[in-house]
């Protein structure tokens, strides 16, 4: 089989710049046409749905300002945290219904993420010395456990 040289297009010349595409040709913006018509962009405006006035005071709106400062909320937030902390560490030697309610209450309030660490030391060493007393507290530390991202079978507190 040949190559049939009667049919074939002749080589063409490939012209390559090494100007960017963007400094080849200037587009002028003025040239281009709105999509519609102007008469047709005049029949097609919206109507207002007719809204009652605001019952807001636009001085309210304007002059809504907070007496929020942010380095006192910082430091205050700093000592709530170490106090937290040191409650924590305060009833490692409690009862584990005790150490379990403080670590619940502290992740029901949403701040369970600033005490992580401290949070899966108190479980880890709940998790070689606790003994299961009642139900409650054995789901509370089931719950827990799971919840912080630690392991622990569903067969271990039979």
């Amino acid at each position: 089989m040949g190559i049939n040289t009667e049919d074939a297009q002749p080589a063409r010349k490939v012209h390559i710049s090494k100007k960017p595409v963007h400094a080849q040709k200037k587009v002028n913006y003025t040239d281009f046409q709105p999509l519609m018509e102007p008469n047709a962009m005049q029949m097609s405006e919206r109507r207002t749905a007719g809204f009652l006035p605001t019952i807001w005071d636009p001085d309210l709106i304007i002059s809504s300002s907070t007496g929020y400062k942010y380095e006192s909320h910082t430091t205050r937030l700093e000592q709530l945290k170490k106090a937290t902390k040191t409650l924590l560490e305060s009833t490692k030697d409690a009862t584990p219904h005790v150490l379990l309610s403080l670590i619940d209450a502290i992740h029901r309030l949403g701040v369970a993420n600033h005490f992580e660490e401290e949070i899966k030391e108190a479980l880890n060493n709940l998790l070689i010395s606790m003994v299961p007393n009642d139900l409650f507290t054995v789901a509370l530390y089931f719950r827990l456990l799971r919840q912080n991202g630690l392991s622990i079978s569903s067969g271990t507190h039979d």
